[in-house]
């Protein structure tokens, strides 16, 4: 069954919601959207000929509410359709819920759900919802917000912020996705001063970036040794270092390319929290490439178990390094498209 949720009410799940499937759709977020429905229907009916599944397709200001209706209903799995920023927002609404999420992932980069071995093929990723198996997987909280794969302060969501300013005047594409990181660069470079408590104690740094990272498969992805300690329940806080637009461009360029320097173009902490305190009140975040104000202090934790998600056999997870690719323009596109949903 298919619900276009743009104008409510969204209609009631029948009697015994616990055992439905409710398929939260990003319809908003890229292109082809209504082929992107079709193929779901068919995966549906082919997996789940039995039915108790529905699927709620709306843009992306319907994520949020159409989760918070199927939870309402006591439907027990939530599936995500969508990209990084549509899985991010659903698992966020469901933390602490006590419901499985699903994920059919049909974004750009899809970290979350490579790092679990799910398919991007949409009939291949409803194969697993149907033969999958249920576990707990690790997600991270800055704050009172959950998060899947980073978040980050300073240039990064500064440059989400700009990208969207750019879309509104000139639409969206590529080469205005790039102009945005060159822009940012360009008008606000500079650096902000941050405290941070970890582990290893206190210091005070200055930085223009602050990526702290929960998925190993990204870790792996940009050739940073250390995955191992996020599958082993810890986050990993990547400071870039203040210096130069064209320095900051070639360092971009070296983790694309596996050749980044540690302690040269980043520098990495690892721990299972930190406490970054900036001057401001307040400060610009990005989660899952999607940006929103924070009040600060800014506290982030691991939460081994924070989510169960179903996935393939451990077996059949997919590794990342035989995917890396080497290629530069990846963490290019990735800074200028903002891991969108």
């Amino acid at each position: 069954m298919i619900l276009e949720t743009r104008f409510p009410p969204i209609p009631r799940f029948p009697a015994g919601a616990a055992e439905q499937i409710c398929v939260v759709v990003n319809s908003g977020s890229g292109t082809g959207a209504s082929e992107r429905i079709a193929a779901l229907h068919a995966a549906f009916e082919r997996h789940f000929p039995q039915g108790g599944w529905t699927l709620l397709s709306g843009g992306p200001e319907k994520i949020v509410p159409n989760t918070r209706a199927a939870l309402a209903q006591g439907v027990g799995t939530l599936v995500a359709c969508g990209g990084d920023g549509t899985i991010s927002a659903v698992a966020d609404t469901i933390h602490g819920a006590g419901v499985r999420l699903g994920v059919i992932p049909t974004g750009t980069f899809n970290f979350f759900a490579r790092g679990l071995g799910i398919p991007e093929d949409i009939d291949a990723a409803v194969a697993v919802l149907a033969g999958g198996t249920a576990r707990a997987v690790q997600a991270g909280l800055v704050n009172d917000r959950l998060f899947l794969n980073n978040a980050s302060i300073g240039l990064y969501p500064r440059i989400l912020r700009e990208r969207e300013a750019i879309y509104r005047r000139w639409g969206r594409s590529r080469l205005a996705a790039h102009w945005s990181v060159l822009r940012t660069m360009l008008v606000a470079p500079g650096g902000m001063w941050l405290t941070i408590e970890g582990a290893t104690g206190t210091r005070r740094v200055h930085s223009p970036l602050a990526f702290v990272m929960n998925s190993p498969y990204q870790l792996d992805f940009l050739g940073i040794a250390g995955a191992g300690r996020l599958r082993a329940g810890e986050l990993a806080l990547l400071l870039a270092p203040e210096t130069s637009l064209r320095a900051m461009l070639t360092g971009a360029l070296k983790l694309g390319m596996g050749w980044a320097e540690r302690h040269v173009d980043y520098q990495i902490d690892f721990g299972s929290a930190f406490t970054i305190t900036p001057a401001k009140p307040r400060l610009l975040t990005a989660r899952d490439g999607e940006r929103s104000e924070m009040a600060t202090p800014l506290h982030y934790r691991a939460l081994p178990e924070g989510l169960t998600v179903i996935g393939p056999e451990l077996s059949a997870r997919a590794g990342a390094a035989e995917e890396q690719g080497g290629l530069a323009e990846t963490v290019v596109d990735a800074l200028a498209e903002g891991i969108p949903a």
